[in-house]
This record gives C-alpha cells, structure tokens and sequence, in this order.
C-alpha cells in the first residue's frame, strides 16, 4: 500500500504542475476575464469570492476546448503514473 500511495502522492503532484501551467497559458491574457473579476471588489455583502468564482465558471464553460484539453493532460498524468504502475502487477 505505501507504493500506492508514494504513486498517488506522484500524480497529484504532476496534476498540479499541469494545472498551473496550463491555466496560466489559458488565462493568463483574458483581461476581459480578470476586468470583471475585478469589478467585483467593494460590491458588498461579503460574497466577493462567490461571485468570482461564478464568473471563472462561466468563463470555463465557454471554453470547452481548454476543459477537455486539461481533462485529457491529467487522464494521461494518470495512466503514465498509476495505471501503467498497476499493468506490471497484471503481466507478470
């Protein structure tokens, strides 16, 4: 079990280093994006990261093209690292 657990602790960390790469690549220049994110300061009623996190949804569900491109880097993240890991189990 701690070899499964030495793996997963691998592939959180590739996932990580995925994500942040590809979303900074992906939304790094999109000021539209971060103009309304900003606006939302001093509106009030203490909901500021609510309301941020809804315009950063509505921004992904725009993009389907990134969802999926990310989806599919960290489903590749994890047959490199956990299910080709397993397969040496199975085939010998």
């Amino acid at each position: 079990m701690e070899n499964l657990r030495l793996k997963q602790t691998e592939f959180l960390k590739q996932t990580e280093q995925i994500g942040a790469a590809t979303l900074q690549g992906a939304i790094e220049g999109e000021t539209e994006l971060w103009k309304l994110c900003l606006a939302e300061w001093g509106l009030g009623s203490g909901r500021y990261k609510q309301r941020v996190a809804e315009i950063i949804e509505k921004w992904f569900d725009g993009h389907k093209a990134f969802s999926k491109r990310l989806d599919q880097r960290i489903q590749e993240a994890w047959d490199e690292t956990v299910t080709n890991w397993l397969k040496k189990y199975t085939e010998s």
